[in-house]
């Protein structure tokens, strides 16, 4: 059993905060059976997206939702869809002329008219998920949507679409360079209050103690150990510590797995982590 949760790169403290206890919610529902994952915005792991046949970014959230809009009412709105083979992303961009390249394909959705937009560079795989994504857009306005496909070498200055996009493109602010240093730490209360300390430089099992949650540092990825022994609050609050861990560590998208002692046990990407 596997719970995921997914945060949002724009996300507030609050908002992870509720998301990491809930989490713990559900692992106790079922009896601290499920391995829990914590996903981030645009590094989702393998298994996340192996769930959804599009994984899709949207800006907005609840209050735009396909279901509640109708189509002539339906904010405008730029997709991209870039990459290959199976990590094909659908993401929602600014609606900004600079933002579209040649490079991927591009979704125009303006509620009761959608425009697929080829780029001469894009690849088969970004132009299939396109034409995918077209039709459940479709599908989804009851059918009453009309729908085309331009290629980039065919459209002028002139077309249509151009009115709908301002000037001007999104600035990306380049992620600070993640630092690698292994170790593990131990989250305990044993001292009347919670608190984080390191216990090792290194990744030694030996340092796991069974009546603590420990947070083994792998530098690709981060383990949250939950000793059989630990208390309730070292429970709740170990994926909030190790979201904060991360961020301090200025990784804060480095993938996070939360398991118990006995899980550990059979868990081999776990074990591997020590060898």
């Amino acid at each position: 059993m596997d719970v995921h949760f997914w945060i949002g790169k724009h996300s507030t403290q609050d908002e992870y905060g509720t998301a990491a206890y809930k989490t713990v919610e559900l692992d106790t529902y079922h009896d601290d059976k499920p391995i829990q994952h914590r996903e981030v915005e645009g590094h989702e792991s393998e298994l996340f997206k192996g769930y959804f046949k599009t994984l899709t970014l949207m800006k907005g959230g609840v209050e735009t939702g396909f279901n509640r809009v109708k189509p002539t009412e339906y904010k405008k709105r730029l997709f991209q869809i870039v990459g290959e083979r199976k990590n094909i992303k659908v993401l929602e961009i600014p609606m900004k002329k600079g933002n579209m390249n040649s490079d991927d394909v591009f979704i125009l959705d303006l509620g009761l008219e959608i425009f697929q937009f080829n780029g001469k560079n894009a690849n088969k795989d970004e132009k299939f998920k396109a034409t995918q994504y077209l039709q459940f857009l479709k599908a989804d306005r009851h059918g009453k949507a009309q729908t085309e496909t331009l290629e980039e070498d065919e459209v002028d200055g002139d077309h249509p679409i151009w009115s709908h996009l301002v000037q001007g493109k999104s600035k990306r602010r380049a992620p600070e360079p993640p630092t690698n240093k292994k170790g593990i730490h131990r989250i305990s209360d044993a001292g009347g209050q919670l608190k984080i300390t390191q216990v090792s430089d290194t990744l030694d099992k030996s340092k796991l103690d069974t009546h603590d949650v420990f947070l083994v540092d792998a530098g690709t990825q981060l383990l949250v150990w939950i000793g059989t022994k630990a208390s309730v609050d070292e429970r709740s609050k170990a994926m909030v510590y190790a979201h904060n861990f991360l961020k301090d560590k200025c990784n804060p998208f480095c993938p996070v797995t939360c398991l118990s002692e006995k899980q550990a046990k059979k868990c081999k990407e776990f074990q591997q982590v020590f060898k």
